[in-house]
């Protein structure tokens, strides 16, 4: 057996003779050198004593110096030896190794991917920092291989959950920014509609009908109208009917007292396009309508698409409803150029194919958000007959419509307390379809909820 002596901590170990000259590890410090047999020491020459030395050796012990080690006068260390160059040369790290200390690069890439050049940066810099760590932990010798992979993966893992979730946020974002923003909310009145020109072939609404001699100074619901049609009688619907605000509610009866019988849950439900939800709850409900073209208006050569609750009844009849603020429309119109709009409320089909809504309805134009009450009439697939008033954005609003004796009259309300109500209309149709119906013209989802719903018949 030969003793060698450790370069690095000076450590003796003893190996077979017939190692020498090859490289060994350290048992202590884990280096790697070239086994060599110990020199002897040579036989040093005694120092006369009593004679001061100026270039005598200093011994230091403490914290920066290890006991016993010999130091120049300067203060310097004297520097230890260092091994050979193939013997200062650290082993290749494994494969295996490399590959897991690159983890944090997969979540770079995704981040580059979705943020382009500022993300890849960002994304870049975060997995750098992170593979220089990773290198350096599979570098310590000290630590097993299993110890420093469990590290490197520990480490991968959290780098790539970071920003894997800084790459789910970009998108959201992103998507958020190529949609339409949020609309600010302003109470503003609604715009007047300009009554579009029929064209020379365009069918005529019948005489009587509420359209008639539109553009004409009797169109019906007007001033002119009104007096024609003599004290006491009043005009047909139109545009510009007369409205009366009544403390005391829809002809008195706020409430429908004169109604006694109470319908349950609608019986019957319509969906057209066959993608929204309707669910009714005794005298709640809530209709889920998908992006997309979804509307009540029924045009030549196609029906309406808006889904709807309802309950077929004859005779007179009291419905009411309140309708809570739901989200405002956003995103383009799948319909063109116009605005995207939203729409809940009380919908009316008589079995003759004349129908009434009244609705709470908004829509967004440059940024801004329009709420009102919509009333609109319709005669089969005539063009239909709108009225509008202002409402508020934030509160609940209140609709109702009464038939008597085949007369007409609906209002709004947003306190329940003070009704705006209609002058009564002619809506002679035996059986009725009663209920609530929900529109939708923008390329995001509405959801419209309904609350206290009440359908009475005398």
């Amino acid at each position: 057996m030969a003793v060698v002596t450790c370069p690095q901590c000076e450590a003796p170990l003893k190996v077979p003779a017939e190692w020498s000259g090859k490289k060994v590890r350290c048992r202590s410090c884990a280096s790697v050198f070239v086994a060599e047999p110990a020199a002897r020491p040579r036989p040093r020459a005694a120092e006369p004593t009593g004679i001061p030395d100026e270039r005598a050796i200093a011994k230091r012990t403490g914290k920066q110096w290890e006991v016993g080690e010999t130091v120049a006068l300067s203060g310097r260390p004297s520097p230890r030896p260092r091994g050979t160059d193939d013997v200062a040369d650290r082993p290749p790290l494994p494969p295996l190794a490399q590959a897991i200390g690159f983890l944090p690069f997969l979540g770079a890439i995704g981040l580059m991917t979705v943020g382009g050049a500022i993300g890849g940066g960002i994304g870049g810099g975060i997995a750098g920092a992170f593979v220089t760590a990773n290198m350096a932990i599979l570098r310590q010798t000290r630590l097993s291989m299993a110890s420093r992979a469990a590290a490197v993966v520990a480490i991968g893992l959290l780098s790539n959950a970071l920003l894997i979730g800084s790459t789910v946020w970009l998108v959201k974002r992103s998507a958020e920014r190529k949609a339409d923003g949020a609309p600010s909310v302003v109470h503003v009145p609604p715009p007047p509609r300009v009554q579009a020109k029929e064209s020379p072939g365009a069918p005529q609404a019948p005489p009587g009908f509420p359209g008639a001699g539109r553009g004409t100074p009797g169109f019906p619901g007007t001033a002119k109208a009104q007096a024609a049609a003599g004290p006491g009688k009043p005009a047909p619907w139109g545009r510009d009917r007369l409205r009366v605000a009544d403390e005391s509610g829809p002809l008195g009866r706020p409430d429908g007292d004169a109604y006694k019988t109470a319908l349950g849950p609608f019986e019957a439900t319509d969906d057209p396009a066959g993608d929204c939800r309707i669910s009714v709850d005794g005298t709640s409900a809530q209709i889920e309508v998908p992006s997309g073209l979804h509307d009540l208006v029924r045009r030549p050569g196609s029906r309406a698409t808006a889904p709807r609750a309802f309950t077929t009844v004859e005779g007179d009849f009291f419905i009411k409803v309140a309708v809570p603020p739901y989200q405002p429309p956003r995103g383009a119109s799948p319909m063109g150029p116009g605005a995207p709009y939203h729409g809940a409320g009380l919908f009316l089909m008589g079995e003759d194919g004349e129908s009434m809504r009244i609705e709470r309805a908004s829509f967004v134009r440059d940024g801004v958000l329009t709420t009102y009450f919509l009333s609109s009439y319709q005669m089969g697939e005539w063009e239909p007959k709108e009225e509008e008033e202002a409402a508020s954005p934030d509160g609940t609003c209140y609709l109702f419509a009464e038939r008597k004796n085949g007369k007409l009259v609906v209002g709004t309300s947003t306190d329940n307390a003070t009704w705006t109500t209609s002058q009564p209309i002619s809506f002679p149709s035996a059986r009725v379809d009663v209920g609530i119906a929900a529109v939708n013209t923008a390329s995001r989802p509405h959801k419209a909820v309904f609350r206290d719903i009440q359908l009475r018949t005398p």
